[in-house]
């Protein structure tokens, strides 16, 4: 009988899981909380707005780093997954043209969003230009 419950409860928990990853995608809102599992389907460009003018410079930070990781996806330099790692996508780039830049610029993002480094608007700029520098690279197919 314990075996019976246990084998239900594994279908039902399968079979629920199945149907939430079906239903929830189309009916759940993207935000800045779950925006990295969306940044194909989401206007990235839209969000930079709203954190620019929240003056959120770290979320800037994370909205030009998901620009990367999209632009990178987009030309077949890396192959995008939400589950993935920052670490996976700087493995695929190792040995690219546009390898280390990468790994400088998921450096800079780890450590201003996870480290929670201040930045202020000075040091935002600056980084800024170099995230947009990269873009530009990767958009030229020189990455």
């Amino acid at each position: 009988m314990v075996l019976l419950a246990a084998l239900l409860f594994v279908v039902l928990k399968y079979v629920l899981k199945y149907y939430d990853e079906k239903v929830r995608p189309d009916q759940e809102e993207v935000s800045f909380e779950n925006l990295d599992e969306n940044i194909h389907e989401t206007d990235l460009e839209r969000f930079l707005r709203i954190a620019r003018e929240e003056g959120n410079w770290s979320q800037c930070i994370r909205v030009y780093y998901l620009m990367v990781v999209k632009a990178l996806a987009d030309y077949g330099l890396i192959d995008w997954k939400k589950d993935k790692t920052n670490h996976n996508y700087v493995m695929e780039m190792a040995s690219k043209r546009g390898g280390p830049k990468f790994l400088l610029l998921t450096n800079v993002y780890e450590h201003i969003w996870f480290g929670e480094f201040a930045l202020d608007n000075t040091k935002f700029q600056q980084m800024e230009n170099v995230f947009n520098e990269y873009l530009k690279i990767i958009s030229k197919g020189e990455a």
